[in-house]
C-alpha cells in the first residue's frame, strides 16, 4: 500500500517544475490509495505553481456479498441447494 511521502522516496522531481503549471495524468484513479494526492503534494513542495490532475478512469467499488452457511441446515439437502444456488 502506498504511504505518505512515497513519491519523494521513489521519484526524482526535476527543479524545472519550479514556478510552472503541471498537468498530472493517471490512467486510473483509485480512491483511498492517495498516490495521486502524494504526487501532487510532492510537485507543489518542489515549487510547482499549480498542479492539475486528470484521470482517465476511476475504480468502482464492488459490493461484497457474504453468505453465512451457519444459517442453513446443511444436513437438509433442500437448504444446501438453496445456499449453493443463490442468484448472484
Amino acid at each position: 500500500m502506498p504511504y505518505k511521502g512515497i513519491t519523494n522516496d521513489t521519484c526524482h522531481i526535476s527543479d524545472n517544475v519550479r514556478g510552472r503549471t503541471i498537468i498530472l495524468i493517471d490512467d486510473i484513479y483509485t480512491g483511498g490509495v492517495n498516490i495521486d494526492e502524494d504526487a501532487i503534494q510532492a510537485l507543489l513542495d518542489k515549487g510547482a505553481r499549480s498542479v492539475y490532475f486528470y484521470a482517465i478512469g476511476k475504480t468502482a467499488r464492488r459490493r461484497q456479498n457474504f453468505i453465512s452457511l451457519s444459517n442453513f441446515d446443511l444436513d437438509n439437502v433442500d437448504d444446501f441447494d438453496d445456499a449453493v444456488n443463490l442468484p448472484f
